[in-house]
Formats: C-alpha cells, structure tokens, sequence
C-alpha cells in the first residue's frame, strides 16, 4: 500500500508533543446533547461530520476504482431492530450504499468492523472517532475534499493494521 492516512476532525495543531489531542471536544455520538466550550454539540453538528467521514471513504475508493469493501471482524454492538444490522455479516462484500450505512453505524458505537477492498485498499475505525484510510493511489482532489469538509487527513499507519 502507497498511502496510509489518519483522518480526522481533529486539528493536528491541537496535539501535544506526544501527539496526543488536548482541546476538550466531542468524541461520540453518544456526547450529543452536551456542551464543549459553551456550545451544546447537537445532532445537526454530529451529522455534518459523519457525512464528511462517508464522503471521505468513498472519494478515496472512487480514485482508486474500489468499488466494494469486506466486512473484517465484525462486532455487533446493539441489539437494535436495525435492517441493516440484523443482515451484516462478516466476510460480506458491501456495495457503495452498504458501506454508507456500514459506516454510520460504526462511527454511531453500534458495530464495529474493518473494511477492506483486497490488498489495495483499508478503512479502520478507532476510539474516540479517528479513523484510518490505506490506498494504492494518493489522489489530490480526495485530499481537496476532505480538507473542504472540515477534517484533517495527515500520514499515519493504522495502529490496526496485522
């Protein structure tokens, strides 16, 4: 793999010299609701940076010609009567649409899994909302687009990578 990244909504200004994040910000979906820096984080806010992290997968996959992702160690998390999470299964083969909702439902804490597409291609989800993106090719204008969408997308090799 070419290119491995770390996206973000975290500013990479805000880290210590260790790296750690240290402005106090939302990390879950579950912290809709409470207040960072005398702002209440609502569902509207919440949402804008989920469509950014959905966009952000499938940008890269359109300029690498990905057109599926496998499901890899598939946890389920809640036992809500969700269509689509009472039908994931691990090993399965996602379409575009599929990895959409996928990807909701890991960044909302009710799955969780890695998706792969062959050897060319990863998406990994960690704690507090990071996530992970390998790729063959680097691709400028997916790099524009995060960017415009808030995010903050830097070089980094998955911590879950085998």
């Amino acid at each position: 793999m070419n290119y491995m990244w770390r996206v973000t909504k975290y500013n990479s200004l805000n880290r210590d010299e260790n790296g750690y994040y240290i402005k106090d910000e939302w990390i879950s979906f579950s912290d809709i609701g409470n207040v960072f820096n005398d702002l209440e984080f609502t569902m509207s806010e919440y949402l804008k940076y989920e469509k950014a992290y959905i966009d952000s997968i499938l940008t890269l996959m359109e300029c690498n010609n990905i057109h599926s992702l496998n499901v890899v160690g598939l946890e389920i998390k809640c036992d809500d009567d969700n269509e689509f999470i009472n039908t994931i299964k691990e090993g399965m083969l996602l379409s575009r649409t599929q990895i959409k909702e996928a990807v909701k439902q890991i960044l909302r804490d009710n799955i969780w899994c890695e998706l792969t597409g062959s050897n060319s291609f990863y998406v990994h989800f960690g704690y507090d909302y990071y996530m992970y993106i390998g790729a063959d090719n680097k691709c400028d204008s997916a790099i524009r687009l995060i960017k415009d969408n808030n995010l903050f997308i830097e070089p980094f090799i998955s911590p879950y990578l085998d």
